[in-house]
């Protein structure tokens, strides 16, 4: 599509003096009507254009087919540059959203770590305290050990007191 600033211009082309203009535009309807279209329009599509060029081409104006195809040409370009800028901000788009991610993912993995390290220290907390317990277990069995002896040593004595007193 030609759009509304660039068919001004296609217009202003188009414009020739009143002789050559009666000659052209009376005697080409095509012509006509599709320069009447570009100026109630203000706007053209490819078609139209190549119709026009048509028409400019049957009736010799071979430099005004010439400008044609040169506008053309441009109007591709623009539309071709646009759908390329429309492209390079979807990537960058693209590219800001997988960097944020990236960012979320780094953050996050950080945070695991973090977690994971101070589970780690826990664990070795709990490790610790299972062998101050273990050693503590172990001490309390000794002097259980300890005490039972104690105590069989008492109740032996106790019986030789009795065998004593008995006698």
């Amino acid at each position: 599509m030609i759009e509304k600033d660039d068919c001004q211009k296609l217009l202003d082309y188009l414009r020739v003096p009143a002789k050559e203009s009666k000659d052209m535009i009376e005697s080409d309807t095509t012509f006509s009507s599709l320069v009447q279209h570009l100026r109630e329009a203000g706007k053209v599509s490819f078609d139209d254009i190549t119709h026009l060029m048509t028409a400019c081409s049957e009736k010799g104006l071979s430099k005004l087919v010439a400008v044609l195809t040169v506008f053309q040409q441009a109007q591709d370009s623009k539309f071709t540059k646009k759908v390329l800028k429309d492209q390079l901000k979807a990537l960058e788009d693209k590219r800001q959203e997988l960097s944020y991610k990236l960012s979320e993912s780094e953050d996050e993995k950080q945070q695991l770590t973090g977690r994971l390290k101070a589970s780690e220290e826990e664990r070795q907390q709990f490790k610790d305290t299972l062998k101050a317990t273990e050693e503590e277990r172990q001490q309390l069995t000794g002097r259980l050990k300890t005490t039972e002896e104690e105590r069989q040593q008492f109740k032996d004595t106790l019986k030789q007191q009795r065998k004593k007193d008995n006698s």
